[in-house]
């Protein structure tokens, strides 16, 4: 066997390496090797609406059936903005709806708990960060103003709930709700308003 050595740097020991490796290079496909449409035929929608009430649907049976969890509730409100790109992405003549009345289904639920007096401050606070982003993607995204008109009405909602606009029972909200607050009323925050 015949070793070269030419290729390595001359601090490296050559019979370490006994033989010269050639550099990797990056990955080169050829254009026709890659998909140039997806069939939408193949794509199942997504239905944040029917993810929602099955999700607590199943969380209700492993408990009482009296008790929402809000562990789950927390889990659902947090997948609100990817619901809304792929529920309106992917079947855009029903996404709007499917989306919307997963989301209006959950701050209905966190409505109840709060009128229960069951509504932890983490549930509040998800839900307001769930309306946020939401928000800024309907800012950014063509097409989603009817999707902004919700998360408006749903935040409206939220903030009937507050002490003050900046406190629930007493104890401060994160600054989703200052932020949230001040999209639904149309006022402009800047950075230094937000502490």
């Amino acid at each position: 066997m015949t070793t070269t050595t030419s290729s390595m740097p001359a601090e490296v020991d050559p019979h370490l390496f006994p033989i010269d490796i050639p550099p990797v290079g990056p990955l080169f496909l050829p254009l026709s090797s890659l998909p140039v449409s997806i069939d939408s035929a193949q794509i199942t929608p997504t239905d944040y609406g029917a993810f929602v009430t099955k999700t607590l649907a199943r969380g209700k049976r492993d408990t009482d059936s009296n008790t929402i969890d809000q562990k789950i509730l927390r889990n659902c409100l947090s997948l609100a903005s990817s619901f809304l790109m792929t529920d309106t992405t992917i079947d855009p003549q029903f996404g709007v709806i499917t989306w919307s009345t997963g989301l209006v289904r959950l701050v209905d639920l966190v409505i109840v708990l709060h009128k229960r007096d069951e509504l932890e401050l983490e549930t509040l606070s998800c839900a307001s960060k769930a309306c946020s982003e939401c928000w800024t993607a309907t800012g950014n995204w063509r097409g989603l103003a009817e999707c902004r008109q919700c998360v408006r009405e749903v935040g409206e909602k939220l903030k009937k709930i507050l002490d003050n606009d900046k406190t629930y029972k007493g104890i401060e909200i994160l600054v989703y709700f200052f932020l949230l607050t001040s999209l639904i009323t149309g006022q402009r925050i800047y950075s230094s308003d937000a502490r």
